[in-house]
């Protein structure tokens, strides 16, 4: 499980995803003097103020990534291991500790719009999972969160004037969207790396997805929808053909919005993910 302990080493490494870019990082670090600063609240609304050039990470927001993460990892691997048997049909109820970990991921949902957070939570009941799939978990949040981290860094670095992310245009929001993938993206030369990071951008986005479908989503109106940046930023960097990301954008988009999909054998892994975010905004309208 994703503990306190974890919150002290956060800014070191994920602002560090990419490793090669470091003296870039160390360039605009001294360039701008932005910092990260921990809040203990509810939400999801990671955020910067470009005139102070701090970064704050909502607490909340940080267990609600991490469980997505790891019941999104969790729905990839029963689904890759459904598609090797021929099955047609995934039973979620089968999937080793799945039940738990929807259930802890819908009540940190919840809690994003407490008007209060509660640092006294204990979820280790409900998390019964291997060690393993925690460690990856994890890795595929670092990643997440380095891509929201960087989200934000754009937007000092871009020289956007609001002083806080929702007030933003959706064009600027774009652009940092699109600044912090190729940051990501762009030097990585290790092929298995590069697999990591996109899938960490894709479980930022689908998180991002997952609340947009909610009422009460701070989201809506202030930035682009999550379906379309999904697929902006995977479109960027298609050379990396990583089915891994687009295989586990369908299943959790699929078990979010229980829309249907041709079967595989109708349709490739880019034409399946295509077809889902196409009918997430036909049901939009």
């Amino acid at each position: 499980m994703f503990t306190r302990e974890h919150f002290e080493l956060m800014s070191a490494v994920a602002s560090r995803v990419a490793p090669e870019n470091e003296s870039k990082l160390v360039e605009l670090s001294n360039k701008h003097d932005f910092s990260l600063l921990f809040l203990k609240e509810s939400g999801f609304t990671f955020r910067v103020n470009t005139k102070t050039k701090v970064i704050k990470i909502p607490y909340g927001g940080l267990e609600y990534l991490w469980t997505f993460s790891l019941k999104a990892w969790l729905l990839y691997q029963a689904y890759a291991q459904a598609q090797l048997n021929g099955e047609q049909n995934l039973d979620l109820e089968t999937i080793n500790g799945y039940a738990g970990t929807s259930q802890l991921t819908e009540y940190l949902k919840e809690s994003l719009y407490a008007e209060s957070y509660d640092p006294n939570k204990n979820f280790s009941a409900l998390i019964s999972v291997e060690e393993i799939d925690q460690e990856v978990a994890t890795e595929i949040f670092l990643c997440a969160l380095g891509w929201i981290i960087w989200h934000e860094i754009a937007h000092i670095e871009l020289g956007h004037s609001s002083l806080e992310i929702n007030t933003l245009s959706i064009q600027e929001e774009k652009d940092a969207d699109l600044y912090s993938t190729n940051w990501i993206l762009s030097s990585s030369t290790i092929a298995a790396e590069s697999k990591k990071r996109i899938v960490g951008i894709t479980i930022a986005l689908l998180a991002i997805q997952s609340l947009e479908l909610d009422s009460k989503s701070c989201f809506k109106g202030t930035h682009p929808d999550a379906s379309n940046r999904i697929f902006d930023n995977l479109s960027q960097h298609s050379e990396i053909g990583d089915e891994i990301s687009q295989a586990m954008s369908i299943v959790t988009l699929q078990s979010m919005t229980k829309i249907d999909i041709a079967p595989m054998s109708d349709l490739n892994f880019s034409d399946m993910l295509g077809e889902a975010l196409y009918q997430i905004n036909v049901n939009k309208r």
